[in-house]
């Protein structure tokens, strides 16, 4: 019986020093883990016309057209271009620090979406 007991305390003991690590890493990594919000460019359109996030999230941009489209901003303190987008292919971009951000497509300037980063 008393080596079942110091099997059992041997067993509490290891799982408390393996456990400890990984929910001190989970604890750590978790507030870290960003959401990603897709958008889809269709018909030379974006999905949404304005979109809210929290700083550190991301947004993929996703062409689910039958023509190419760009992603840029022109935004003061937030600009940025991403490369060409042929069908099919997408790009995700973090937002690291909060603002109103105006999206477009350069290709198609009727295309047009508000990021709000809080």
């Amino acid at each position: 019986m008393k080596i079942w007991r110091v099997a059992v305390r041997t067993m509490s003991l290891v799982r408390a020093v393996y456990a400890a690590p990984l929910l001190l890493m989970v604890v750590l990594v978790s507030p870290t883990l960003a959401q990603n919000i897709v958008v889809v460019q269709k018909d030379k359109m974006f999905s949404q016309a304005e979109i809210t996030l929290k700083v550190g999230e991301s947004v993929e941009f996703r062409n689910d057209d039958d023509t190419a489209h760009s992603v840029i901003s022109f935004t003061p303190g937030h600009e940025f271009e991403l490369k060409l987008q042929r069908p099919g292919e997408g790009q995700a971009i973090a937002f690291d620090k909060p603002g109103r951000i105006e999206v477009e497509c350069d290709i198609h300037p009727k295309m047009l979406l508000i990021i709000n980063v809080q």
